[in-house]
């Protein structure tokens, strides 16, 4: 069947083909005069006419250059990305709104290398002069050999500040944010810088060495506690040893507000409280040792102070980005009560005692604490402390940061050990003092009074930044 509709229709355009042929090689028909007779009147036809102004239209119509395979065509107008230009990552917590990121919470874990202000000594712990007449470490006040005021006399230990080496520390930080648009949320932190010890040891080399103090007992004057003399066998042997141990620690909660946002920079304003404890103990021994069977006399005080903050906060936080690297700076202000904490205790072991008999036996009270200081002692101040944190850093990806960061750390008041020694003794309380010790004669002293002065702590951080 296929075939027979091809073979009609080769045959309808072949019939046309040749009526065709046939009308164009007639001649045209002759009229009566002998010229050309003129055609029968045809009737229009609009079909045709409608072609004929179709082509014509054609013709006239400019012809459109056709694409070249080798030149790059046209695409769609995209929609412009709502990330920040200035961020390689789609996560940017300045845009997370826009940009839809799901980041909420942050972890942020740093070490720290931090240094302390040096703990003030206000008074002399050891000294070292020119022996007495007949080379005797004994005199009559006030020319005692050691004592302060005395010509010759030398400082070897105390009265300046006491430098401390640096510390290691941890602080840990957690957060989340409260809203999609990051604009509220509560941050918790806690850092602690570790303890550190730092110990100065003076002994005797062949010359004279002693305790200086401020006689307030019944010889009244400055004085000494010998714990060396050169060719005198009951002080053979003597030495001075000072030790610092300190270290701080710190919690703070804070609400997070933002004040200000843009695609490469935002401002918070923190809000909360914070919580900072400064410890610092302070050891301190004379000790002098004769040739046997002569005496010893070794004598410890102790003085450990506690300093705890706490306090509204205020503070400000900026951050600013470019690119992979950010850069931010941080400022908080508390203010609040300080709960100032000293506490104090001595002994000696000596059998330089009558009531030893020769044997070796502890007495309370060492140099500079004594029965009349000795205990727990307690104040509380009105103060305030002040941070300010600056960082820079990279961020690796979407949920990794890390940086380095100085941090700058000041409380206004703190009682430090070394500010708390009291050099006016009465030495009828010394344990090796005749009449035995216990029997006070004159004045208490020394007494307690509390000293303070400001502390700072600085130093700086590596950290590690995850956000998920």
């Amino acid at each position: 069947m296929r075939k027979g509709i091809l073979g009609s229709v080769a045959c309808l355009f072949t019939s046309a083909s040749m009526a065709l042929a046939q009308a164009s090689s007639m001649p045209p028909p002759e009229t009566k005069d002998g010229g050309a007779s003129l055609a029968p009147p045809v009737e229009a036809s609009t079909e045709g006419v409608e072609l004929t102004q179709a082509a014509e239209q054609t013709k006239a119509a400019p012809r459109l250059p056709q694409a070249s395979p080798n030149i790059p065509q046209a695409t769609p107008a995209q929609t412009p990305s709502t990330a920040p230009t200035n961020s390689p990552f789609s996560c940017n917590p300045f845009s997370c709104a826009q940009n839809g990121c799901s980041t909420r919470y942050w972890v942020n874990a740093e070490y720290l290398n931090w240094w302390f202000k040096n703990s003030p000594i206000d008074v002399p712990l050891a000294t070292t002069g020119p022996l007495g007449p007949g080379g005797t470490p004994f005199g009559i006040i006030p020319n005692v050999p050691g004592a302060i005021g005395t010509p010759g006399t030398q400082v070897l230990l105390g009265n300046q500040n006491f430098g401390t080496s640096n510390h290691a520390g941890i602080r840990l930080t957690f957060g989340t944010w409260l809203d999609p648009d990051q604009s509220r949320g509560v941050e918790v932190s806690y850092f602690l810088v570790a303890d550190r010890n730092n110990t100065q040891i003076v002994g005797n080399t062949g010359a004279l060495l002693t305790v200086p103090f401020l006689d307030v007992g019944p010889i009244k004057g400055q004085n000494t506690l010998i714990l060396a003399a050169p060719g005198n066998p009951a002080f053979a042997n003597g030495s001075a040893i000072l030790g610092v141990t300190n270290h701080l620690q710190g919690e703070e909660l804070n609400g997070i507000f933002n004040l200000s946002r843009t695609d490469t920079a935002r401002v918070d304003l923190l809000v909360g409280a914070r919580l900072l404890q400064f410890r610092e103990a302070l050891t301190f021994g004379a000790n002098s040792v004769g040739t046997a069977p002569l005496g010893i006399d070794n004598a410890s005080d102790s003085f450990v102070g506690n300093n705890n903050f706490y306090g509204g906060q205020l503070g400000l936080r900026a951050e600013f980005v470019r690119g992979p690297y950010f850069f931010g700076i941080t400022e908080k202000f508390a203010l609040g009560g300080l709960q100032e904490q000293m506490s104090v205790s001595g002994s000696t072991v000596t059998n330089f005692n009558p009531i030893s008999a020769g044997s070796v036996q502890a007495f309370p009270g060492g140099v500079f604490a004594q029965p009349t200081n000795i205990g727990d002692h307690s104040r509380g101040r009105f103060t305030f402390a002040n941070e300010v944190i600056a960082t820079a850093g990279y961020q690796m990806n979407d949920w990794a940061r890390v940086f380095i960061s100085y941090d700058f750390i000041f409380l206004n008041n703190v009682a430090r050990p070394g500010q708390q020694l009291n050099r006016s003794i009465n030495d009828s309380q010394f344990a090796a003092t005749i009449p035995p010790p216990g029997g006070l004669v004159g004045p208490a002293s020394p007494a307690f009074s509390f000293r303070d002065s400001s502390f700072w702590a600085q130093g700086f951080n590596v950290g590690l930044s995850f956000r998920y």
